[in-house]
């Protein structure tokens, strides 16, 4: 910030009454400010960030003026003031000057309520980042948080980070799929959820075992707390949930091991007593956590609008079925079950949803991994497996899933689900999906009641009738080698479609619940056919582009 700027900003807080003081610093010249809140002088410092005029200046109350009052609503350890939300409010750049004065005001004001308790309340909505101030452990939970204690599965890794999950399995296969530790090697201990009645959002926190025992003998779950202590020697890891402005907000604490009673192991000694009297001015560990389950990280990261209670089987990993899973994921959906036999090779991660990294492991577990790795509390079973196999041995899975996505583009495994369908075989709803070279037309049958679509959609040799390109077979790509031919299309082009399909059946399918049996046909580049003299059929040779066709079949 340049020199004269400063003085004009000193002299317009002087103008209104504000006495300021230039320090000039190494790092930056910057303003004290002298204010009086009922009587008493109180000294702020008013740093200039680089952002300045385009951001907010840096308000904060000296620590030896701060240091009288405890904490205050809004002011963090550092004695920092939170003036405006830069999300939702941005400084007048035109009008430097007038910027600082209303942060200096903003300031005088937050403090002259916190000190005279006129926003105390306002704790409640920032407990979280009050108790996090004072945390040194960061707590991964990955799971959804109620009012029922429960016990947990805990992982302590060395650098302060500990994971906790409602599943065992569920645990390891995040520390394995995250590469966070080697689940052959891990020691899982057992932690304790605790929801709580009353409400400790507004200071003073609890600080030592006296101050958690005396809380905790208010609460309906103290018992349940004792057994705890009295059952598991291993380290005590507690997170605890208490509900603030309509939502559950969870943090928690470790108790450290401390002094045993001569003569006696700790697991022999009341843990009342052991923590109240003989430990009770040890200091606890608070945790801050970082929630993980599906509804919170789609609450905060989606439109809020989850999915959780559906299961889908999707049959077909390679670069459609990887996209599909992935947009399934998207809209909130948490449970899969996916088949595929193959290995991810190098020649399929230019359009395929998983990377390199996964080449040479089965599709579905590399989908599952790369699904756990973003979503941790995802379920995913994978099945490496021919899916004939599967419906000859497991078909029930197809009855089990709500959704049944087949994503093949085999004709005889297609015409095969057709006629399990068909005859009651399998009664949930099944969409079968596949696509034609450069996904200049894709298709999707959704079938939700018995019907003869096979021979409905396809004639004697097993031509597709609606099909958009006349001459597809012509542009199947071929390399050397057996079962080496393949169809051009991009993974943009895969978006694109499965984008549009998957939007209808949202809104229609899963949303409104139609039931009626559908043929969707989705048009892409067909300017690009026209341009290339490829072979469209009458139908769709006028067609305009990225347009998406219903056609009801029952």
């Amino acid at each position: 910030m340049m020199d004269v700027l400063l003085k004009e900003i000193e002299k317009y807080l002087d103008d209104n009454g504000y006495e300021c003081i230039e320090i000039d610093n190494p790092d930056g010249k910057y303003l004290f400010i002298d204010i009086n809140i009922n009587g008493n002088d109180i000294r702020l410092k008013c740093m200039f960030t680089h952002a300045f005029p385009y951001g907010f200046p840096k308000i904060s109350i000296l620590q030896e003026f701060y240091s009288k009052y405890g904490l205050l609503p809004h002011v963090d350890n550092d004695g920092v003031i939170c003036t405006f939300d830069t999300n939702k409010v941005y400084p007048n750049f035109n009008k430097p000057k007038e910027a600082v004065l209303e942060c200096i005001k903003k300031s005088e004001k937050i403090l002259l309520d916190g000190i005279n308790g006129n926003n105390r309340e306002d704790f409640e909505e920032e407990f979280k980042a009050y108790w996090e101030l004072e945390s040194e452990i960061i707590g991964e939970v990955i799971f959804e948080p109620d009012d029922k204690d429960k016990i947990l599965y805990c992982y302590t890794s060395k650098n302060r980070f500990i994971y906790l999950a409602e599943d065992e399995e569920k645990l390891k296969n995040y520390l394995k799929y995250a590469h966070i530790a080697d689940i052959r090697k891990v020691k899982i201990t057992k932690a304790l959820y605790l929801p709580l009645e009353n409400n400790w959002c507004c200071p003073p926190f609890p600080q030592n075992n006296k101050d958690i025992i005396e809380l905790l003998s208010k609460e309906k779950n103290f018992n349940r707390y004792l057994e705890y202590l009295r059952k598991y020697n291993d380290e005590h890891i507690i997170i605890f949930s208490q509900v603030v402005n309509n939502k559950m907000c969870l943090a928690g604490w470790r108790h450290k091991r401390g002094k045993s009673v001569k003569g006696l192991r700790n697991i022999n000694i009341f843990p009342k007593y052991l923590y109240y009297n003989v430990n009770g001015s040890q200091k606890i560990e608070k945790i801050s956590v970082s929630q993980l389950n599906h509804t919170r990280i789609y609450e905060r990261g989606g439109d809020g609008y989850i999915k959780t209670k559906r299961l889908i089987s999707v049959v077909g990993c390679g670069s459609i079925g990887s996209y599909l899973i992935k947009n399934l994921v998207d809209l909130g959906i948490n449970n899969f079950k996916i088949i595929d036999k193959e290995t991810l090779s190098t020649d399929n991660i230019a359009r395929h949803y998983c990377g390199a990294i996964n080449v040479g492991i089965s599709k579905v577990d590399a989908i599952k991994s790369e699904l756990i790795t973003h979503y941790p509390d995802m379920n995913c079973e994978s099945i490496k497996q021919d899916v004939f196999s599967v419906i000859e041995d497991r078909i029930e899975i197809f009855n089990q899933c709500d959704y049944n996505f087949i994503v093949v583009g085999n004709i005889p495994i297609e015409a095969k689900f057709m006629e399990l369908l068909k005859n009651g075989d399998i009664v949930k709803p099944t969409i079968i999906i596949w696509v034609e070279p450069y996904i200049i037309g894709a298709h999707a049958i959704i079938i939700q009641n018995r019907q003869d679509l096979f021979n409905l959609l396809y004639d004697k040799d097993y031509n597709f009738k609606e099909k958009v390109l006349i001459d597809g077979e012509k542009y199947i790509k071929r390399e050397a080698g057996c079962q080496s031919t393949f169809l051009p299309y991009s993974a943009f082009e895969v978006q694109q479609c499965l984008s549009d399909i998957l939007d209808y059946v949202n809104q229609n399918i899963f949303e409104k619940g139609k039931k009626e049996n559908f043929l969707l046909t989705w048009v892409g580049r067909i300017d690009l056919a026209r341009k290339r003299h490829m072979k469209i059929s009458d139908k769709w040779i006028g067609s305009e582009n990225r347009k998406l066709e219903i056609r009801r079949l029952n």
